[in-house]
């Protein structure tokens, strides 16, 4: 089967570092991305259905790609040598930085299945791997999230994600279903 999946994500986020009950001083930085993604693929069904069923349990593969961009609303600067401050960070900026214009292509793996749970609606649910094949990060902050692949750590190009669908299924031409004939035992 062909797979599309297009999506618009906005996510934020703060790191804060320090003690059980943070203070201000305590916020190491905090962002937004902003973006879209597409992914094209094919999904390979698994399993025979009993007479008269259209559930599917699927391994597939897609190839996506994302334009996003990140806003750095504030920072502050993290000090190995927290001499005169030891309960905060030195003071960065407040001032919002856009940093505009990323993208980024990666490979999934998807394993997943689809239930029929009433006439043509489908409840869904998969697990995927990625794996970053090209990214454009700003020279002054790296990418951190990326929509439709999720969290980006240092050192790693793999990524996973877990998502669930309700979805219907459009009946564009019917299958007459022919009955089995049952075999003499």
């Amino acid at each position: 089967f062909l797979a599309a999946e297009l999506g618009n994500e906005e996510k934020g986020q703060s790191e804060i570092l320090g003690e059980e009950d943070p203070g201000p001083s305590d916020l190491l930085y905090d962002y937004t991305t902003k973006g879209s993604y597409v992914k094209l693929g094919v999904n390979f069904n698994s399993y025979q259905n009993w007479y008269g069923m259209n559930n599917v349990i699927y391994v597939g593969g897609r190839y996506a790609f994302s334009s996003f961009s990140q806003t750095l609303n504030s920072y502050s600067y993290f000090d190995s040598n927290r001499y005169w401050d030891p309960n905060g960070f030195q003071s960065g900026s407040n001032t919002p930085q856009e940093f505009g214009a990323l993208n980024a292509s990666w490979l999934e793996m998807v394993v997943g299945l689809n239930a029929e749970i009433f006439g043509n609606f489908y409840l869904g649910v998969s697990v995927r791997l990625g794996y970053i094949i090209t990214e454009k990060t700003a020279d002054e902050f790296p990418n951190l999230w990326i929509p439709g692949f999720n969290k980006v750590t240092d050192g790693s190009k793999f990524g996973t994600g877990f998502n669930y669908t309700l979805s219907y299924f459009l009946p564009l031409y019917k299958k007459t279903k022919v009955p089995q004939p049952e075999s003499p035992e």
